[in-house]
């Protein structure tokens, strides 16, 4: 049961950072717009809370090391 939890928690953990992620993006997008300061600010303080929600998680350092190879590839196919 406990594997299903952390399942269902790192899911929908995953998806509020991509939302956060593109709402990041929309800042970018615009960011001579009268309220972007304000938005960033916002999303400055929904991040903390959540890195705060992935606290539970076991830190793998294996684990983050593959993944961030994989983001970091990831992005540099999006850039060329």
């Amino acid at each position: 049961m406990q594997n299903q939890k952390f399942a269902v928690d790192s899911s929908d953990l995953h998806a509020r950072w991509n939302r956060l992620a593109k709402e990041y993006e929309a800042i970018w997008e615009d960011v001579y717009a009268d309220d972007a300061l304000e938005r960033l600010a916002a999303l400055e303080d929904r991040a903390t809370d959540l890195s705060k929600a992935g606290a539970p998680f076991k830190y793998d350092k294996g684990r983050m090391l593959k993944w961030e190879k994989h983001v970091v590839a990831h992005r540099l196919a999006h850039a060329s």
